[in-house]
């Protein structure tokens, strides 16, 4: 009778702590998406900051809050990950990536970038490039 006590209540406290990651999970993402845009809106409004000491305050703010990037090419393989029915061009991981709330801001050609990560990560044999014509979409087959 205790045995079953426990499970039962092993099987409770499991079931609360998933639905509570679940929803720490959402925050998280809220989050995330909100520090992202928040640090695009103040890095673009202070550059019309005259005083150029108060400018620079706000940018160096706004670089010490950016999310530390797990790495680029990892975010990309999530988003195929992510995707596995569907094959995506560089551009669609770009618009996943910042739905995501990664910060592209680094990268002076994001899409060059994301173009030649999923390039690697086709070479590697985790990703499979599609080709169709000139487009070229990439669908996630590692793991």
């Amino acid at each position: 009778m205790l045995i079953c006590q426990i499970m039962f209540d092993l099987e409770k406290t499991v079931a609360k702590l998933r639905e509570e990651l679940k929803e720490l999970c959402a925050q998280r993402k809220y989050i995330e998406m909100r520090l992202v845009n928040v640090n695009l809106a103040l890095r673009s409004l202070a550059m019309g900051i005259q005083d150029e000491e108060k400018r620079e305050e706000i940018l160096r703010e706004v670089k010490a809050a950016r999310r530390k990037p797990a790495g680029l090419t990892e975010a990309i393989s999530e988003s195929l990950r992510q995707m596995p029915h569907h094959s995506l061009s560089a551009s669609r991981v770009r618009e996943w990536l910042e739905r995501e709330g990664f910060d592209l801001s680094e990268y002076s050609q994001p899409l060059a970038t994301i173009s030649v990560a999923l390039g690697r990560l086709a070479k590697s044999g985790l990703a499979k490039a599609i080709r169709k014509g000139r487009n070229v979409t990439y669908r996630w087959i590692g793991d």
